[in-house]
Protein backbone atom coordinates (compact mmCIF):
# COMPACT_ATOMS: atom_id res chain seq x y z
CA UNK A 1 0.00 0.00 0.00
CA UNK A 2 2.92 2.66 1.24
CA UNK A 3 4.24 1.67 -2.28
CA UNK A 4 1.45 2.52 -4.29
CA UNK A 5 0.99 5.57 -2.45
CA UNK A 6 4.53 7.06 -2.96
CA UNK A 7 3.89 6.07 -7.03
CA UNK A 8 0.39 7.88 -7.40
CA UNK A 9 2.36 11.08 -5.62
CA UNK A 10 5.22 10.62 -7.77
CA UNK A 11 2.88 10.28 -11.10
CA UNK A 12 1.34 13.09 -9.70
CA UNK A 13 4.27 15.40 -9.47
CA UNK A 14 5.43 14.17 -12.98
CA UNK A 15 2.13 15.23 -14.53
CA UNK A 16 1.99 18.64 -12.52
CA UNK A 17 6.02 19.41 -13.91
CA UNK A 18 4.87 18.48 -17.81
CA UNK A 19 1.86 20.81 -17.27
CA UNK A 20 4.23 23.65 -15.80
CA UNK A 21 6.56 23.11 -18.53
CA UNK A 22 3.83 23.76 -21.28
CA UNK A 23 2.62 26.84 -19.62
CA UNK A 24 6.04 28.03 -19.64
CA UNK A 25 6.69 27.45 -23.53
CA UNK A 26 3.31 28.75 -24.42
CA UNK A 27 4.11 31.92 -22.31
CA UNK A 28 7.03 32.68 -23.70
CA UNK A 29 6.16 31.84 -27.18
CA UNK A 30 3.19 34.58 -27.00
CA UNK A 31 5.92 37.03 -25.91
CA UNK A 32 8.06 36.54 -28.69
CA UNK A 33 4.94 36.70 -31.16
CA UNK A 34 4.20 39.70 -29.47
CA UNK A 35 7.01 41.39 -29.60
CA UNK A 36 7.49 39.89 -33.46
CA UNK A 37 4.07 41.89 -34.24
CA UNK A 38 5.42 44.99 -32.45
CA UNK A 39 8.91 45.36 -34.65
CA UNK A 40 6.74 44.38 -37.72
CA UNK A 41 4.45 47.40 -36.77
CA UNK A 42 7.36 49.66 -36.36
CA UNK A 43 8.86 48.33 -39.75
CA UNK A 44 6.11 50.38 -41.38
CA UNK A 45 4.81 53.81 -42.41
CA UNK A 46 0.69 54.67 -43.28
CA UNK A 47 -0.39 57.44 -44.57
CA UNK A 48 -3.88 59.09 -45.70
CA UNK A 49 -4.63 61.63 -48.04
CA UNK A 50 -7.90 63.03 -49.87
CA UNK A 51 -8.68 63.57 -52.96
CA UNK A 52 -11.78 65.74 -54.35
CA UNK A 53 -13.08 66.38 -58.05
CA UNK A 54 -15.67 68.81 -58.39
CA UNK A 55 -18.24 68.08 -61.57
CA UNK A 56 -21.00 69.54 -62.57
CA UNK A 57 -24.61 67.87 -61.62
CA UNK A 58 -26.38 65.49 -64.73
CA UNK A 59 -29.55 64.51 -62.76
CA UNK A 60 -32.16 66.30 -61.50
CA UNK A 61 -35.00 65.40 -58.61
CA UNK A 62 -37.78 67.63 -58.41
CA UNK A 63 -40.26 67.09 -54.96
CA UNK A 64 -43.71 68.37 -55.57
CA UNK A 65 -46.73 68.13 -53.49
CA UNK A 66 -50.73 68.38 -53.56
CA UNK A 67 -52.41 69.36 -50.40
CA UNK A 68 -56.32 69.30 -50.26
CA UNK A 69 -58.73 69.58 -47.64
CA UNK A 70 -62.21 67.52 -47.42
CA UNK A 71 -65.04 67.36 -45.05
CA UNK A 72 -64.23 63.41 -44.78
CA UNK A 73 -61.31 61.90 -45.47
CA UNK A 74 -63.09 60.13 -48.91
CA UNK A 75 -63.87 63.83 -50.09
CA UNK A 76 -59.95 64.90 -48.85
CA UNK A 77 -58.52 61.65 -50.75
CA UNK A 78 -60.87 61.85 -54.08
CA UNK A 79 -60.00 66.15 -54.70
CA UNK A 80 -56.13 64.76 -54.04
CA UNK A 81 -56.39 62.28 -56.53
CA UNK A 82 -58.38 64.78 -59.35
CA UNK A 83 -55.57 67.39 -58.82
CA UNK A 84 -52.75 65.11 -59.18
CA UNK A 85 -53.58 63.60 -62.39
CA UNK A 86 -53.66 66.28 -63.83
CA UNK A 87 -50.03 67.56 -62.60
CA UNK A 88 -48.81 64.12 -64.10
CA UNK A 89 -51.02 64.90 -67.34
CA UNK A 90 -49.61 67.85 -67.67
CA UNK A 91 -46.00 67.12 -66.97
CA UNK A 92 -46.43 63.97 -69.73
CA UNK A 93 -47.16 66.97 -71.86
CA UNK A 94 -44.12 68.36 -71.89
CA UNK A 95 -42.33 65.24 -72.36
CA UNK A 96 -42.04 63.65 -68.53
CA UNK A 97 -42.52 59.80 -68.78
CA UNK A 98 -44.44 58.02 -65.97
CA UNK A 99 -41.14 55.83 -65.25
CA UNK A 100 -39.62 59.30 -64.04
CA UNK A 101 -42.93 60.19 -61.83
CA UNK A 102 -42.67 58.13 -58.56
CA UNK A 103 -44.84 58.48 -55.19
CA UNK A 104 -42.31 59.51 -52.23
CA UNK A 105 -45.18 59.77 -49.27
CA UNK A 106 -49.08 59.57 -49.24
CA UNK A 107 -51.01 60.79 -46.00
CA UNK A 108 -54.38 61.63 -45.12
CA UNK A 109 -55.02 63.78 -41.87
CA UNK A 110 -57.75 64.64 -39.68
CA UNK A 111 -58.11 68.54 -38.94
CA UNK A 112 -59.00 69.53 -35.43
CA UNK A 113 -60.46 72.29 -33.91
CA UNK A 114 -58.78 73.00 -30.50
CA UNK A 115 -61.15 75.33 -28.75
CA UNK A 116 -62.62 72.04 -27.39
CA UNK A 117 -60.75 70.56 -24.68
CA UNK A 118 -60.14 67.39 -26.39
CA UNK A 119 -60.12 68.24 -29.46
CA UNK A 120 -62.58 68.44 -32.38
CA UNK A 121 -62.02 66.76 -36.06
CA UNK A 122 -63.94 69.70 -38.32
CA UNK A 123 -62.41 67.94 -41.29
CA UNK A 124 -59.79 66.35 -43.29
CA UNK A 125 -56.42 66.66 -45.19
CA UNK A 126 -54.48 64.44 -48.04
CA UNK A 127 -51.29 65.00 -48.97
CA UNK A 128 -49.13 63.10 -51.59
CA UNK A 129 -45.71 64.20 -53.05
CA UNK A 130 -44.13 63.09 -55.87
CA UNK A 131 -40.69 62.57 -57.54
CA UNK A 132 -39.56 63.76 -60.64
CA UNK A 133 -36.75 62.53 -62.10
CA UNK A 134 -34.78 64.13 -64.98
CA UNK A 135 -31.62 64.35 -66.90
CA UNK A 136 -32.71 68.23 -68.16
CA UNK A 137 -31.10 70.08 -65.77
CA UNK A 138 -31.77 73.14 -68.09
CA UNK A 139 -35.40 72.15 -67.99
CA UNK A 140 -35.93 71.92 -64.52
CA UNK A 141 -37.28 75.14 -63.64
CA UNK A 142 -39.84 74.50 -66.53
CA UNK A 143 -40.89 70.87 -64.74
CA UNK A 144 -41.41 72.56 -61.40
CA UNK A 145 -43.81 75.36 -63.06
CA UNK A 146 -45.66 72.68 -65.31
CA UNK A 147 -46.53 71.01 -61.81
CA UNK A 148 -47.26 73.90 -60.05
CA UNK A 149 -49.72 75.42 -62.88
CA UNK A 150 -51.69 72.05 -62.77
CA UNK A 151 -52.16 72.46 -59.38
CA UNK A 152 -49.39 71.42 -57.30
CA UNK A 153 -49.41 73.86 -54.21
CA UNK A 154 -46.40 72.66 -52.41
CA UNK A 155 -42.65 72.57 -54.03
CA UNK A 156 -40.09 70.98 -51.17
CA UNK A 157 -37.23 71.74 -53.05
CA UNK A 158 -35.06 70.32 -55.84
CA UNK A 159 -32.11 68.02 -55.64
CA UNK A 160 -29.15 68.15 -58.54
CA UNK A 161 -27.30 64.96 -58.34
CA UNK A 162 -24.88 62.58 -60.08
CA UNK A 163 -26.06 59.74 -62.26
CA UNK A 164 -24.47 56.08 -61.54
CA UNK A 165 -21.99 56.75 -64.28
CA UNK A 166 -21.01 59.71 -63.88
CA UNK A 167 -20.32 58.89 -60.18
CA UNK A 168 -18.83 55.45 -61.20
CA UNK A 169 -16.28 57.78 -63.64
CA UNK A 170 -15.66 60.51 -60.68
CA UNK A 171 -15.03 58.31 -57.90
CA UNK A 172 -12.36 56.54 -59.75
CA UNK A 173 -10.73 59.89 -60.73
CA UNK A 174 -10.82 60.74 -57.05
CA UNK A 175 -9.07 57.88 -55.86
CA UNK A 176 -5.99 58.44 -58.33
CA UNK A 177 -6.03 61.67 -57.09
CA UNK A 178 -6.47 60.52 -53.15
CA UNK A 179 -3.42 57.84 -53.86
CA UNK A 180 -1.41 59.99 -55.66
CA UNK A 181 -1.33 62.47 -53.15
CA UNK A 182 -0.83 59.57 -50.48
CA UNK A 183 2.22 58.68 -52.24
CA UNK A 184 3.85 62.18 -52.05
CA UNK A 185 2.75 61.95 -48.24
CA UNK A 186 4.71 58.94 -47.67
CA UNK A 187 7.81 60.12 -49.71
CA UNK A 188 8.19 63.09 -47.88
CA UNK A 189 7.55 61.46 -44.44
CA UNK A 190 10.34 58.91 -45.03
CA UNK A 191 12.63 62.01 -45.92
CA UNK A 192 12.10 63.73 -42.79
CA UNK A 193 12.47 60.96 -40.50
CA UNK A 194 15.55 59.49 -42.75
CA UNK A 195 14.45 56.21 -44.01
CA UNK A 196 13.40 54.88 -47.46
CA UNK A 197 10.22 53.27 -48.35
CA UNK A 198 10.22 49.45 -49.60
CA UNK A 199 6.71 47.75 -51.22
CA UNK A 200 3.59 48.68 -50.47
CA UNK A 201 1.94 45.86 -47.97
CA UNK A 202 -1.67 47.38 -47.61
CA UNK A 203 -4.37 49.81 -49.64
CA UNK A 204 -7.63 50.78 -48.73
CA UNK A 205 -10.22 52.87 -49.67
CA UNK A 206 -11.43 54.51 -46.18
CA UNK A 207 -14.09 56.74 -47.57
CA UNK A 208 -16.43 57.74 -50.56
CA UNK A 209 -18.42 60.81 -50.13
CA UNK A 210 -20.65 63.37 -52.26
CA UNK A 211 -23.26 65.56 -50.67
CA UNK A 212 -26.18 66.47 -53.83
CA UNK A 213 -27.12 70.04 -54.37
CA UNK A 214 -30.51 71.11 -52.79
CA UNK A 215 -31.87 74.18 -53.87
CA UNK A 216 -35.31 75.37 -51.75
CA UNK A 217 -35.93 78.40 -52.96
CA UNK A 218 -38.37 77.26 -55.75
CA UNK A 219 -41.80 78.37 -53.62
CA UNK A 220 -40.35 81.64 -53.19
CA UNK A 221 -39.72 82.25 -56.98
CA UNK A 222 -42.76 80.56 -58.06
CA UNK A 223 -45.06 83.56 -56.07
CA UNK A 224 -42.49 86.03 -57.49
CA UNK A 225 -43.76 85.29 -60.54
CA UNK A 226 -46.81 84.32 -60.00
CA UNK A 227 -48.02 86.90 -62.77
CA UNK A 228 -45.20 86.62 -64.92
CA UNK A 229 -45.13 84.52 -68.39
CA UNK A 230 -41.14 83.85 -67.75
CA UNK A 231 -40.47 80.50 -66.94
CA UNK A 232 -38.39 80.12 -63.48
CA UNK A 233 -34.54 79.28 -64.33
CA UNK A 234 -32.72 77.25 -61.68
CA UNK A 235 -28.94 77.06 -62.25
CA UNK A 236 -27.58 74.24 -59.93
CA UNK A 237 -23.96 74.99 -58.21
CA UNK A 238 -20.97 72.17 -58.85
CA UNK A 239 -21.01 69.13 -56.59
CA UNK A 240 -17.24 67.78 -54.79
CA UNK A 241 -16.51 64.30 -54.42
CA UNK A 242 -14.26 63.35 -52.14
CA UNK A 243 -12.33 59.69 -51.66
CA UNK A 244 -9.90 59.33 -48.97
CA UNK A 245 -7.05 56.58 -49.66
CA UNK A 246 -4.52 55.61 -47.10
CA UNK A 247 -1.24 53.31 -47.56
CA UNK A 248 0.81 51.54 -45.59
CA UNK A 249 4.66 50.99 -46.61
CA UNK A 250 7.42 48.22 -44.92
CA UNK A 251 10.54 50.78 -44.03
CA UNK A 252 13.35 49.60 -46.60
CA UNK A 253 16.16 48.18 -44.11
Amino acid sequence: MEKQSTTTILNIILIVGIVAVALVLALTRTIDMGGKQTAEQKNTISVSDTGKITVSPDKAEIFVGVLTEGKTADEAQQLNADLMDKVKADLKKIGVADSDMETMNFMINPKYDWTYSSGKIIGYEASHTLKITTTDIKGTGKIADAAVSAGANNVNYVNFILSDDVQKQVKNQAIKKAADAAKVKAQALADATGVKLGTIVDVSESSYYYSPYSYGGYAMDSMAKAESSVPTSISPQDIDVEATVTITYEIAK
